[in-house]
């Protein structure tokens, strides 16, 4: 029978030898925050935060909108953004193109 606040094998037990002490060392402490402060910020909306169709959709979203364009330039703004729409049609036209080709044999 085991007594009730002891866990069967619990004494005499060895630590595992896979986990590492832990130190007081401020380098190692340092690293694990460092280390734990980017896990958060991936997780929270960062790398892992998002779908990759979320992050793709905003991604072409800010392209198209020419969101890294000069705000305080107006006109290289719309420039930007006529550019990039003329260009995804003529990439679409050229697809559609190339899909009637090869089906036309």
């Amino acid at each position: 029978m085991v007594a009730p606040n002891r866990r069967p094998g619990a004494a005499g037990q060895e630590k595992n030898p896979h986990i590492a002490p832990m130190t007081d060392d401020p380098a190692d402490q340092s690293e694990s925050r460092r280390i734990l402060e980017r896990v958060a910020h991936d997780s929270s909306g960062g790398l892992a935060g998002a779908s990759v169709m979320a992050r793709v959709v905003q991604r072409s979203k800010s392209h198209m909108t020419a969101g890294d364009a000069d705000r305080d330039d107006a006109i290289e703004v719309w420039g930007t953004r006529i550019g990039r729409v003329l260009g995804l049609g003529l990439v679409f036209g050229l697809a559609v193109w190339l899909i009637l080709h090869l089906y036309r044999g």
